[in-house]
């Protein structure tokens, strides 16, 4: 449903044209249209016109399969991106709730998250589009808040003190909003 969806706002305005014309084309007449197709501008001007909105009709469905094909590729590399996060939060939540390990290692700086992925495609205007669709929508929040925390842990790093409690108190919170 959400594909026919998809196609419809592609290709809305060439139908529409299509539509237009057809309606034109019989609120004129039989005989007017007789006479415009037996001259020779008529039968062009239709051609043309007929051939701009096929055109725009071909190129509306392309688009809608590189929209599809682009989807599914950005969906497996977040997919991969994510399940790396959510390893690093089962390991880091293991290592925080076994009592045998010392407490200064539990105080260390938290590991930050690898954003292989979501660090190239982020930067890419024709992914960032997908951001107000479904899934990215949701998707799309909680990378930036995983960038948050890998920010944090990065200048916590740097020695920063008031980072160090924001990384720790970020990774905290991610581990309870699952």
């Amino acid at each position: 449903m959400s594909q026919l969806k998809e196609l419809l706002k592609i290709i809305w305005f060439p139908l529409s044209i299509l539509v237009l014309f057809i309606i034109v084309f019989i609120a004129v007449g039989r005989n007017l249209i007789k006479e415009a197709l037996i001259g020779s501008f008529g039968g062009v001007l239709v051609g043309v016109i007929l051939g701009f909105i096929a055109e725009m009709i071909r190129e509306g469905f392309k688009e809608f399969q590189i929209r599809q094909r682009d989807s599914k590729i950005y969906l497996r590399l977040l997919k991969e991106d994510a399940e790396g996060a959510h390893r690093t939060m089962w390991l880091y939540t293991r290592l925080i709730n076994d009592p045998r390990v010392p407490q200064e290692v539990k105080n260390q700086i938290p590991p930050d998250f690898d954003l292989r992925y979501w660090n190239q495609l982020s930067r890419d205007s024709n992914f960032l589009r997908f951001g107000s669709e479904a899934p990215f929508d949701r998707i799309f929040v909680i990378m930036w808040n995983l960038e948050k925390v890998n920010e944090q842990i990065f200048k916590a790093r740097a020695r920063d003190q008031q980072a160090f409690q924001f990384a720790h108190a970020f990774y905290k919170l991610t581990i309870e909003e699952k």
